[in-house]
């Protein structure tokens, strides 16, 4: 017989005002973007895109509100975790114990199940529940209690890394300190007979996770001690102490696990992690590397997707090696070192690749760091470069104005800034826009500069950036012209356009 428990009324609740407000939102986007002229489809095609989208999580709703939550049967023990979508399972045999602990569901003071699932050495495989997220959670603990008896504190002894014991009197961990009497820091000592519960955050990928000492004070309120953790023997001998001497409180055998958990094992996984992290960085910044400097101008390229495209594969395998110490599986410290590493090094050489297989985008960047680096003759060196490759590139062109604006030669600056303007106007911006008259003012050509305020002015009738842009800068020529005593150009002769 099946015995088959449904997510609570708090929990169903949370979903449909959820789902409500997230329909509510998309109906609304919709409409705005038809009222703005987004979609150009008939009235018919709008509603159905709206009814397909609002549909799908209605329907996927509806399922899960009709789904069992917790199934216990003959056989063994499965949760459907609310909103995932997913589901653990496990056979009685395979369970090892389980242990409650206080948390917060939504704000709301709740108690957490952890069943955890028979692993070898220090990996940890968990079925984890919030009972307020199930109907009649009493009838649930109760029948897990006819399978499974809660772990005894001398249950939880007989684990390899308890039974080395601390050799220490005291221990001594950031501001806390530990003695035989109990727990001393900060203005509390907690005896040891206090202590009611200890657990584990778990689920910690990069190290170890914070311990929760759960006491009871002077005046028998439930107060709390928060242990930040940190990737050393310090913190491991501190936990083992505290395990070893609260005798009474209940302990979450997640915990025992960690402290299985060696720190040189802990330190490989924060080192994985951590070069994981850069690789997704890679990941969201080098297709703008690729995207400034690729030879394409203005056109979707295949080097956009090269740094997802190589990391793909060693970033699952280093996300899936790093997950299996929570799947009862713990991989060798060598291996995710590979893997991470290796997400980030594939990227690099792309970029290597890239940069060979294109010489104009190795110019390119060269031009760019000299800029940057304030070298102006290594910026026009390799600039220069770059347009005996591709001679029309815009964003080179645009470059080489910038450039010899900087080196103060704004004839030749000039020059540069026209020729991209008149390849396409649209690729300047407001500022770029300015520099054009901006060079010719700084050249004393006031008549020239005030006719090329007013053509791009022209041009750019309905931009509100552009119009109060050039608008000021127009004002400031009129302004340094008539300061100078109305000059005429003496050095150049007159733009037509």
């Amino acid at each position: 017989m099946v015995h088959k428990y449904y997510l609570s009324p708090l929990m169903k609740g949370i979903m449909i005002f959820t789902l409500v407000m997230m329909s509510l939102l998309l109906l609304v986007m919709l409409f705005l973007l038809f009222i703005a002229g987004v979609f150009h489809l008939p009235i018919v095609s709008v509603l159905l895109i709206m009814v397909v989208t609002t549909g799908i999580p209605v329907a996927a709703v509806i399922w899960r509100l009709g789904t069992p939550a917790v199934e216990i049967s003959e056989s063994g023990f499965k949760v459907s975790i609310p909103l995932l979508f997913k589901s653990n399972s496990a056979t009685w045999n395979e369970i090892e114990g389980m242990t409650f602990g206080n948390i917060r569901t939504f704000l709301v003071p709740d108690r957490q199940l952890k069943i955890l699932l028979k692993s070898e050495g220090a990996a940890t495989k968990e079925i984890i529940l919030s009972l307020k997220a199930v109907e009649r959670s009493d009838e649930i603990i109760a029948k897990l209690r006819e399978r499974i008896p809660e772990l005894t504190y001398q249950d939880l002894m007989k684990s390899k890394v308890l039974q080395q014991p601390v050799t220490k009197s005291e221990v001594k961990y950031r501001k806390w300190t530990l003695t035989e009497q109990g727990i001393t820091g900060s203005n509390v000592f907690v005896p040891w007979n206090d202590v009611k519960t200890i657990s584990y955050s778990g689920l910690v990928i990069g190290g170890y996770g914070a311990t929760t000492i759960t006491y009871n004070n002077r005046q028998d309120k439930e107060k709390n001690l928060i242990i930040k953790p940190k990737i050393s023997t310090d913190y491991h001998d501190f936990i083992r102490y505290v395990v070893q001497h609260a005798s009474h409180a209940s302990i979450d055998m997640g915990l025992i696990k960690a402290l299985e958990y060696s720190p040189a094992d802990a330190r490989s996984d924060m080192t994985a992690t951590m070069l994981l992290v850069f690789a997704v960085v890679l990941v969201v910044i080098l297709p703008i590397f690729f995207g400034a400097y690729s030879p394409t101008e203005g056109e979707p390229t295949i080097y956009l997707f090269m740094p997802f495209l190589l990391a793909l594969l060693p970033m699952g395998m280093t996300i899936k090696l790093l997950a299996g110490r929570f799947r009862g599986k713990a991989e060798p410290a060598s291996k995710k070192l590979l893997w991470s590493a290796l997400s980030s090094a594939v990227q690099v050489l792309g970029v290597m690749v890239f940069l060979i297989l294109s010489p104009f985008s190795a110019y390119y960047v060269l031009g760019d760091i000299s800029m940057k680096t304030g070298s102006l003759p290594g910026a026009e060196h390799w600039y220069s470069r770059a347009l005996e490759v591709i001679p029309d590139n815009i964003d080179v062109t645009f470059d080489m104005g910038l450039m010899y604006r900087e080196k103060k030669e704004y004839e030749t600056a000039f020059n540069y800034f026209e020729k991209a303007y008149r390849k396409n106007p649209k690729y300047f911006g407001p500022l770029g826009l300015e520099l054009i008259p901006d060079t010719l003012l700084k050249m004393g050509r006031y008549d020239d500069s005030l006719m090329w305020c007013d053509k791009i002015l022209d041009a750019n009738r309905r931009k509100r950036d552009v119009q109060e842009v050039l608008g000021k800068k127009r004002d400031e020529i009129v302004a340094e012209k008539a300061q100078h005593g109305q000059l005429t150009q003496d050095q150049n002769a007159p733009i037509h356009y």
